[in-house]
């Protein structure tokens, strides 16, 4: 994003910025990774204006297979920060805000730019910041294609946005990247004030026992061994249905979609090597049962469960 760049070099040089108790260590092709904004204070709004929107804008990058680079972007509202009196403004918004979602850790650093921005309210930027957060919306922050597919479109908004005059301003942010990832609890404050940082009740930033008063944000890590949106890859899905279609042809046919199926369990960007076998698995196993033994078809199509009913993981 261009206008990253501009925001940090102009922004962020005294911030503080660290993890907030232990992390451990992200073992490559082992888990999926995720990132949380758990809380957000901002107190006084720096633009100088009666009526704001309060943003969040974020975007995380890590490799993924062959060693592209796949960048997940949010640009999100939260309900508390619309239409807010600058006047009165001393709060800590509290509630998951998920800038990642259970995306396979192939190894490499992970890459964080997060920022809270103060937008004025006015009769353009307010309806074209709902666009942008409507369109992250539906491309989410969960499967690679889709969001390497939609990154440049949101960018080229973004550049819009904060190139228009008096456009969104930054409250509070971070740009970094984790060369060796970890979990954990992480912080970034607009404050240069030294001592021993702690989260408290609602992910509220505390230092040497008192709540920080200058804007922050406090973010978590965390990883799965397990995919619980497995079901909803679309390259999956597709290639379900085509499993689905040819088991009402023949045994050929059959074999043919299986075949094209293990290669896109396996090969998915989406999931771990191991659970893209273990899926294409348990969907041989469906349809064992659902091709007769005499190799040919016409089960019923419902025969056949739905992604969401085969149980992927042994509990």
């Amino acid at each position: 994003m261009n206008w990253w760049k501009k925001v940090w070099e102009q922004e962020s040089q005294r911030w503080n910025f660290g993890l907030l108790g232990e992390g451990f260590p992200i073992e490559p092709e082992s888990v999926y990774v995720s990132v949380h904004l758990r809380a957000m204070h901002i107190a006084n709004v720096r633009v100088g204006l009666q009526k704001f929107y309060g943003s969040v804008i974020s975007s995380c990058t890590l490799p993924s297979r062959g060693g592209v680079m796949a960048d997940f972007m949010v640009v999100t509202t939260p309900e508390k920060l619309r239409d807010v009196d600058a006047e009165n403004l001393d709060r800590v918004i509290s509630g998951t805000v998920t800038l990642l979602s259970e995306v396979p850790y192939r190894g490499g650093g992970l890459g964080l730019q997060i920022g809270l921005f103060s937008t004025p309210e006015t009769d353009l930027l307010a309806p074209f910041l709902d666009t942008l957060q409507a369109l992250a919306s539906t491309v989410g922050v969960g499967f690679i294609a889709t969001a390497t597919e939609w990154a440049g479109p949101l960018r080229k908004g973004l550049d819009l946005l904060m190139g228009a005059a008096n456009g969104p301003q930054l409250e509070i942010g971070l740009q970094h990247t984790f060369d060796k990832p970890a979990t954990g609890i992480y912080f970034v404050t607009r404050t240069t004030e030294t001592g021993t940082y702690d989260v408290g009740k609602d992910y509220r930033l505390l230092l040497d026992g008192q709540e920080v008063r200058d804007p922050y944000l406090i973010f978590e890590v965390t990883v799965s061994p397990r995919r619980d949106s497995w079901a909803m890859i679309p390259e999956i899905q597709r290639a379900y249905q085509d499993v689905i279609a040819a088991t009402l042809m023949n045994v050929d046919a059959t074999k043919a979609a299986m075949a094209m199926f293990r290669r896109a369990a396996v090969l998915s960007p989406d999931l771990l090597a191991e659970d893209g076998v273990r899926l294409h698995t348990r969907i041989h196993r469906e349809v064992s049962l659902a091709m007769p033994a005499t190799g040919t078809g016409g089960r019923d199509l419902s025969e056949m469960p739905a992604l969401t009913d085969i149980n992927l993981y042994d509990d």
